[in-house]
């Protein structure tokens, strides 16, 4: 039995399917996608009653009543097809809904590990966490790694979750996850080069790296002496902080919007930089 809350998809994401922004990204599911999907919620809501399969009362009313549906609809030849016409965010709650409530065995939970394949093969845009139970968003290779491993680090924690919900939500929003990204920041690089400044901030503290009043010193592979051609690891730890506060700072003067691809982009960048500064890798010289 789950113990986590569970809460509709809309809700915890706040909106519609976003267009896509990667090529490796599809966020329309194929046709056998959909197949699959249908299959899923069937093999979820339906029951055999002599011999005919019929909507599983029982069910079908806690998800009409949870997800404001009409799962009954019209009387037709599919019982599934008041489902077939719902729009895809509506789809996809239904299957969030049955993930999270519906898997209480090794058959059900096969059922969710098929889906979730057949999600991956097809590139969706979504896939299923198969340790809490929901459908969650896909971000790119290398970068879910990076924010993973940053959110061990307690200071940054709730900021950096929240730059990921605002980056990946099927509405997402890249100037709040631009602040949010670094919030993050600031919370784990002001304690490790200005401990002492009440007033810094994350363009204050580069202001002083590149002047030289602070130095960086990296515990990071390659911090010593560099390879010819080969950039210094300090050197390669302040472009990264430039990168996301450039693009914070041309956003937030209102040159451009940013886009969702950027700042999915700099997700990896960030939680790279927030377990360097908050495991004390990378310290003021």
């Amino acid at each position: 039995m789950n113990s986590r809350k569970w809460l509709p998809l809309f809700v915890r994401e706040s909106g519609a399917p976003a267009r896509a922004d990667y090529e490796a990204i599809n966020e329309e599911p194929s046709l056998g996608l959909q197949r699959g999907i249908v299959d899923y919620v069937g093999w979820s809501i339906l029951e055999s009653h002599y011999g005919k399969l019929i909507l599983c009362r029982e069910r079908v009313v806690v998800i009409e009543q949870a997800l404001d549906l009409d799962l009954h609809g019209e009387r037709t030849d599919s019982p599934l097809d008041p489902f077939i016409r719902l729009s895809l965010p509506k789809k996809l709650s239904v299957v969030d809904y049955c993930v999270f409530h519906f898997t209480t065995d090794r058959d059900s939970m096969a059922q969710v590990e098929s889906l979730r394949s057949a999600m991956e093969r097809s590139r969706f845009a979504y896939t299923i966490d198969l340790d809490n139970l929901a459908l969650v968003r896909v971000l790119p290779p290398g970068v879910e790694e990076a924010v993973r491993a940053a959110f061990g680090i307690n200071a940054a924690n709730t900021h950096l979750r929240e730059a990921v919900h605002w980056a990946t939500g099927v509405r997402p929003d890249p100037l709040k996850a631009f602040d949010a990204l670094v919030r993050a920041l600031e919370a784990v690089v002001i304690p490790a080069l200005a401990p002492n400044d009440g007033k810094a901030t994350l363009g204050k503290i580069l202001g002083a790296i590149r002047s030289g009043q602070v130095k960086l010193d990296c515990e990071l592979p390659r911090s010593g002496q560099a390879a010819a051609g080969v950039m210094p690891i300090p050197d390669l730890v302040r472009g990264m902080l430039e990168l996301v506060w450039s693009g914070y700072e041309r956003h937030a003067g209102g040159a451009r919007e940013p886009t969702v691809a950027e700042v999915r982009a700099l997700l990896g960048v960030a939680g790279s930089l927030v377990s360097w500064f908050g495991t004390g890798l990378v310290k003021k010289s």
